[in-house]
């Protein structure tokens, strides 16, 4: 009776651990079953052939009666052969201890729970210093469960060091470059799956605890693509969740709301990060952007032939090379590290990183004595991206950042960080500006995608806006022009809704460049449920004071529909009577600014957007002001003037005047042109005392001069009216 008692508790021991129920389906059965749960839960494949799935129990009933071919597997743990969390800082501050000269230990920040977010720098030069250098990210264990991978990056970072002074190639790569080990990315999950006696060996989130629920999927919390691609967004619905509930796949409140994702990404934005990995398992394969749609990167050569070379480097269990697949291959999934890494730094840093996820092994959590094998198998793979590292600088489609504008006289200027990669300028002009809340929901102030008209429902005569109300869909509104909002400052938007309460939201976001988009306010960011009264909400503005464009997404699953969402009175919008091009095709990075024949307004705004081929327009400028005079007085000024000669111009005879107190002025050169930088007039000549340029063939407008003598340089502007 006792021992049926020692078994009863083992069994029940193991239902508590492994709450879940794990299955192996084909593809065929995998795609009908995605259909029919809200979130699946992918712990291994095999490519094209099978998946392995983990279910808890409620989804396993769907899936019973779903008549699906599946097999059951029931995993095995390893628990007391890894080491603890503790043991694993430990055994890293033993290795900074050991080679202290060429390895740093640096703490990013702290976990929900106090635990240390630890990386290790390497560097033959000053590891305590960075300086600049290419950078090589490698990064375990987002999912908690996936104990291998720590034991891997440790072990990479460990082989550096001991080859260091012993093998050429590593000191070379070593002394060159900066290299950044990031062996624990979750440690409350590790904890929680590993340490804890009550935890759950096949915990995949972080514990971080919010309104009841513990964890966040850290791989679907990071910012989006950053690529203008809807479907690559932060919180679109694929492969993720809003349900903070969902045992897997919770995308967080809202974007990088996790520690551990904030300080990853901090290191995207303060290395100069070429390459990066991140390791998961398991599947033997490595995985290259996009996750979340079938669109080529911009890249795609690059990085089809970087994978190609670290996949076959690496060995399968069977000892064969690993495979290489766009992670939408797998399957389509947003918020994750790849995506973001890519995006970001291509669209709103300007220096792209390449990012790989690295699926290792054939199981989660392998035996210890396998693991020496398994790292031998991946170490030459993981060298071959930082070798790679240094491959990457002027291989890359960079994209022209903001310009930074500025006028001065009567010069429009900018500046582009990267503006090599500018092919042209466009120079547009806004005039009539309004502030104002939209009650009337002008739709030319607005870009929109998938959003009606409803003149049923309104809180201000006489519509309101309503989003497809359709399974599966999202929708888009945000604002065409961008807003000077200060820290503090409100955004008002009247709303009514019925979603599916955790599954079917209404974000509200900001974004300065119109790729990077944030929550307005993290308090008033999602809304999901049901509140059928128009409520008006005041939002405060609580980033530094800046030019934003405004964005309101609804997103749908594939699963319960309510009646949607009605969107009336956003405010404050901006909103211009005139919206032109005043300069196309501008190829220097600056412009003499021409006053129209007809001028509204004394009071306009420039905007500069910088072209590139095969992408179009990127990133405009915030808007500078310009006032135009509101008629063209005869005018000649005289930028820089000298007691040795003197400039005139009499309008009557349209005669420029030059005069010196030199009997001569030897190899004089003047120079005019009209307001599209071209060329009109030039003479070359000398001159005693005094000289007169007869200009009658110009015409009303403006002209700038220039004089150039031997020894210096005259800047003159002249209007005639």
């Amino acid at each position: 009776m006792k021992r049926i008692l020692i078994l009863l508790f083992i069994f029940l021991s193991f239902l508590i651990s492994f709450s879940e129920i794990r299955i192996k389906v084909d593809k065929e059965n995998f795609e009908i079953l995605k259909k029919n749960l809200k979130s699946i839960d992918i712990v291994g494949f095999e490519k094209n052939k099978s998946y392995l799935i983990n279910l808890p129990e409620k989804d396993f009933e769907i899936l019973k009666g779903l008549n699906l071919k599946y097999e059951i597997y029931e995993p095995k743990s390893y628990k007391t052969d890894y080491k603890s969390l503790a043991g694993y800082y430990q055994y890293i501050d033993s290795l900074v201890l050991r080679f202290p000269n060429i390895v740093k230990l640096e703490t990013l920040d702290f976990t929900y729970n106090g635990n240390p977010l630890v990386i290790m720098k390497i560097n033959g030069e000053n590891p305590s210093a960075y300086s600049g250098q290419n950078t090589f990210l490698l990064m375990a264990l987002h999912h908690s469960r996936e104990w291998q991978t720590t034991v891997t990056a440790i072990f990479f970072a460990e082989s550096l060091l001991f080859s260091y002074g012993k093998d050429s190639l590593i000191t070379s790569l070593i002394d060159k470059n900066f290299i950044i080990v990031f062996p624990i990315v979750n440690p409350d999950g590790y904890y929680y799956s590993h340490d804890d006696p009550s935890g759950d060996n096949y915990w995949r989130k972080n514990r971080s605890y919010r309104n009841g629920y513990y964890g966040v999927d850290l791989n679907r919390n990071y910012g989006g693509g950053c690529n203008k691609i809807a479907e690559s967004e932060w919180g679109y619905i694929a492969g993720i969740s809003h349900n903070p509930s969902d045992l897997y796949t919770y995308c967080g409140p809202y974007p990088s709301s996790e520690v551990e994702v904030r300080s990853v990404e901090n290191l995207i934005k303060n290395y100069n990060v070429k390459l990066s990995l991140s390791l998961h398992s398991y599947g033997e394969d490595v995985l290259y952007p996009w996750a979340s749609v079938y669109n080529l990167t911009l890249d795609e050569d690059i990085i089809r032939s970087f994978a190609f070379r670290i996949a076959s480097k690496m060995k399968k269990n069977s000892g064969e090379p690993y495979d290489t697949l766009r992670s939408v291959d797998l399957y389509a999934t947003t918020g994750d590290t790849d995506d973001w890494i890519y995006g970001f730094s291509k669209f709103v840093k300007g220096k792209t990183t390449i990012p790989f996820t690295v699926e290792m092994d054939q199981t989660f959590q392998p035996p210890v004595s396998t693991l020496d094998t398994l790292c031998r198998n991946v170490f030459s793979g993981f060298l071959e991206g930082l070798i790679l590292t240094d491959s990457v600088e002027g291989r890359t489609e960079e994209i022209p950042l903001k310009p930074e504008v500025s006028i001065f006289s009567d010069s429009l200027f900018w500046k582009v960080e990267n503006k090599e990669f500018s092919d042209f300028y466009r120079v547009k002009i806004y005039s009539g500006k309004i502030e104002l809340i939209d009650s009337s929901n002008d739709k030319n102030i607005y870009n929109i995608i998938n959003i009606n008209l409803d003149s049923s429902v309104y809180y201000s005569p006489k519509y309101s806006f309503h989003p497809i109300n359709l399974n599966s869909s999202f929708s888009v509104l945000e604002s065409k022009y961008k807003s000077k909002y200060f820290k503090g400052d409100t955004l008002y938007l009247t709303l009514k809704y019925d979603l599916e309460k955790d599954y079917d939201v209404l974000l509200v976001e900001y974004s300065t460049d119109g790729f990077e988009y944030k929550p307005v306010d993290t308090n008033f960011y999602k809304f999901t449920g049901t509140n059928l009264n128009w409520n008006i909400f005041k939002i405060p503005f609580n980033e530094d004071s800046n030019y934003i464009f405004l964005r309101i997404r609804t997103l749908f699953d594939p699963f319960t529909l309510n009646s949607g969402v009605w969107i009336d009175d956003i405010g404050y919008l901006t909103k211009f009577t005139s919206d032109t091009i005043f300069k196309d095709s501008v190829v220097d990075t600056s412009m003499l600014i021409e006053i129209p024949s007809v001028v509204q307004t004394d009071k306009n705004f420039f905007e500069v957007t910088p072209y590139k081929k095969d992408f179009g327009f990127t990133k405009s400028s915030d808007y500078v002001e310009y006032f135009f005079p509101l008629s063209l007085p005869p005018v000649y000024l005289d930028s820089l003037k000298f007691s040795d000669y003197n400039i005139e111009f009499d309008f009557k005879g349209k005669t420029l005047i030059l005069t010196s107190i030199f009997q001569q002025r030897k190899d004089i050169q003047l120079k005019i042109y009209d307001l599209s930088g071209k060329q009109i007039y030039s003479e070359k000549f000398s001159f005693e005392r005094k000289k007169n340029i007869g200009l009658s063939f110009l015409k009303s407008g403006k002209y700038f001069l220039i004089l150039n003598g031997n020894d210096k340089k005259r800047y003159s502007v002249l209007i005639i009216k």
